[in-house]
């Protein structure tokens, strides 16, 4: 059963943040580390941070030769049954370090050269280099170190969709970063059969590796060789009777037989490969809900939303309702450049709240060009939903300017049913911006059911351009 389904969300993959695993099975996914350190949103430095201060903790103790602590850190990394996303086919059964496994892992890394000689320096790296660990290895340490973050995420995601929340459930141990120990925590999170769940974000998720230690063999070190056997005249040129001569990679391939060792070998002489293949796969993309679900039918979501939303009154009576369809329609619209959403966020102590609060991880388009090209701070993007039955006035523009700061960002969207005079209110906006207060983009109706008709005519792309027109008109 669907995570989702089994709480009751009536909402699909598409306007969901987080990917919506099936409780009894694990989901074919991966948590790449790689994934963080290509990224600048909050979120992913925060990860990236904790990967980081995790791994070089547990080599530097080898390198040091305090083998007791490097077991001890690496004994902690325990089947990450929680999050349902890896290989297994049937029950979630996890494929942690913990036991005989971190003695084997604190084996393979200490004999590694690569570990030794410090060319080793990310955790992904050992999927190039160091034998017997791969991707989904790597996946379950990064995801256990990475769980105080996964926690915080599900708690969110729990109260922004009113999931009810356990609080007395043992988190598993936490990395700490800053006294570079594990702990425990007993925190809220749902459970299901007596079973503790943790929510990933599917913007952190993918189908594989940016790294594939087999990828960088075949496209990579046997090209490479192949030029070098061709510009040495060695005897594995082989002239055609054109008069070309070639190299053929299976040659190459029966004198170099893959292996982690030899690609160590390799790197150490040829450095500026290495370097190549590591810029080079940077940047992989998050999947699309399509890839997700495979259900999913984008225009006929898109449809089913505009639907919705000429459905729901405008008035106090159905101001939830509202908030509640307008919180999946964003995520729906600008995944993945605004993710992890969270309900009235708490701001200054407690003493405002936010409807919404995005993350803005754009890395193209609108988002991206704020901070970018606008040089605009951008941080966070905050929501405010307004289902009057008039127009929004000073006061909500006000309540919205309110929010903005230097380190949360100076843009904001508010969302109404409708204006009567739409030139006026885009005026008050431009008034905000003039005078520094910050930028409100104000989407009614009748804009978010464009946007949902792009999608549903398979024009997508078109929704960049159209809230670069309305923020055109603040700025103008």
């Amino acid at each position: 059963m669907k995570f989702s389904r089994h709480f009751h969300l009536s909402q699909s993959q598409a306007e969901l943040d987080f990917v919506d695993i099936t409780i009894n099975e694990d989901t074919t996914l991966f948590v790449d580390p790689t994934t963080f350190g290509d990224r600048e949103d909050e979120w992913s430095t925060r990860c990236h941070n904790l990967v980081v201060s995790f791994f070089q903790s547990a080599i530097d103790a080898i390198r040091a030769g305090h083998n007791d602590r490097a077991v001890a850190l690496l004994n902690n990394l325990s089947e990450p049954n929680e999050t349902c996303l890896g290989f297994s086919s049937a029950r979630p059964s996890g494929r942690g370090v913990g036991g005989q496994q971190a003695a084997d892992l604190h084996q393979r890394l200490a004999a590694s050269r690569a570990v030794r000689t410090g060319m080793l320096t990310d955790l992904q790296e050992c999927e190039l280099l160091v034998p017997g660990i791969g991707p989904d290895k790597i996946s379950d340490i990064t995801t256990n170190i990475i769980r105080v973050a996964l926690i915080e995420y599900t708690q969110d995601q729990c109260r922004l969709h009113g999931i009810p929340l356990r609080g007395t459930v043992a988190s598993g141990l936490l990395w700490d970063p800053h006294n570079h120990r594990w702990h425990q925590q007993h925190v809220p999170l749902p459970v299901v059969g007596g079973k503790k769940l943790l929510l990933v974000p599917k913007f952190s998720v993918r189908y594989g590796l940016a790294y594939s230690h087999g990828e960088f063999y075949q496209h990579y070190v046997l090209n490479f060789l192949q030029d070098q056997y061709l510009s040495s005249g060695n005897a594995l040129v082989h002239v055609l009777k054109s008069g070309e001569r070639v190299v053929y990679k299976n040659a190459v391939s029966e004198r170099h037989p893959l292996s982690k060792e030899f690609l160590f070998e390799f790197s150490t002489h040829n450095p500026g490969v290495l370097r190549r293949y590591k810029a080079e796969h940077h940047g992989s993309r998050p999947p699309t809900n399509a890839e997700l679900d495979v259900r999913l039918d984008e225009p006929a979501l898109a449809r089913a939303l505009s639907a919705e939303l000429r459905e729901i009154p405008s008035g106090d009576d159905n101001a939830t309702t509202y908030h509640r369809l307008m919180k999946g329609v964003l995520t729906f619209l600008f995944y993945p450049s605004l993710i992890y959403p969270q309900v009235e966020a708490e701001i200054h102590d407690g003493r405002k709240r936010i409807d919404i609060l995005f993350v803005n991880s754009a890395d193209s388009g609108f988002f991206r060009r704020l901070p970018t090209t606008r040089r605009i701070t951008a941080v966070r993007i905050p929501v405010e939903c307004k289902n009057y039955t008039s127009d929004p006035g000073n006061p909500e523009l006000d309540q919205l300017a309110g929010r903005f700061s230097p380190n949360r960002g100076w843009v904001g969207i508010l969302t109404a049913r409708t204006f009567r005079n739409r030139d006026q209110f885009i005026r008050r906006c431009r008034d905000t911006a003039q005078e520094e207060r910050g930028f409100i983009i104000p989407l009614v109706d009748d804009d978010i059911c464009a946007m949902l008709e792009m999608v549903e005519r398979n024009r997508r792309v078109e929704i960049d351009g159209y809230i670069e027109a309305i923020f055109g008109r603040l700025i103008t």
